[in-house]
């Protein structure tokens, strides 16, 4: 894979330069809002290249969480309806991954603070219910995500309750949420200086989607060689 260092400032400033007359006079407003575009340009294509299928995915789009702790919760669905059993999860909601066909977000890891021990299994909330109860899988640590957080099971229940904190990391939506996320001091505001999760290829390609299609024809940028109405930049 083709890595790049570029921060987002970078991006978005390099943008501005080229388009800086369509924009509106007020240039904290009009860089915001290319950098929103630079997040959201990064999902689609990101998207797009996840759904075909791929085997596996880059480490320079990837982002880690952090050591995430984790809670027990009653099993009740209801607050005022105690089930006396109990479920382990993440205390924090997650920050959201790129949208992935026929997969539960996309992960690429998530298992034990421990990064030498094996991950746990991500499956769907319906077949956690069912799994480990295999020859081979009974003492496995099964997760699952629901409303924003990551669930931990196993089928004898007592695998998975001496877990305290958890290792995640992913592709995810927005990677300045993910820097807000990490850094709760506040120092994530310096995010936009650092290192963002983007290859070089996709880096131009990001660029001449923006100029050419979200801010307007008249910015000068490559046209798309094939006339079938998708984005056929390379995004590799």
């Amino acid at each position: 894979m083709d890595t790049y260092n570029v921060t987002l400032n970078q991006l978005a400033y390099g943008i501005f330069e080229v388009v800086r007359g369509q924009l509106s006079d007020d240039d904290d407003i009009a860089l915001k809002l290319i950098k929103d575009m630079v997040h959201s340009t990064r999902a689609m294509l990101l998207k797009q290249k996840f759904d075909k299928n791929i085997r596996t995915i880059d480490d320079v789009f990837t982002q880690p969480l952090g050591a995430l702790e984790i809670e027990p919760v009653d099993s009740s669905a209801h607050s005022t309806i105690l089930a006396g059993r109990y479920m382990y999860r993440t205390v924090r909601e997650l920050p959201e991954t790129i949208d992935r066909k026929n997969y539960e977000g996309t992960f690429t890891r998530i298992g034990p603070a421990d990064k030498l021990a094996p991950p746990y299994h991500l499956v769907s909330y319906d077949r956690a219910l069912f799994s480990g109860r295999g020859k081979f899988n009974r003492d496995s640590i099964f997760c699952f995500l629901r409303d924003r957080k990551m669930h931990l099971i196993s089928f004898s229940g007592a695998y998975h309750k001496g877990v305290q904190f958890i290792d995640i990391q992913g592709v995810f939506e927005n990677p300045a949420q993910v820097a807000i996320f990490m850094n709760t001091s506040g120092s994530a505001l310096t995010f936009d200086d650092e290192s963002y999760p983007i290859s070089r290829t996709m880096k131009d390609s990001i660029e001449k989607i923006i100029i050419r299609e979200k801010l307007g024809p008249g910015a000068n940028a490559p046209s798309d060689s094939i006339n079938d109405g998708k984005h056929n930049l390379d995004a590799t």
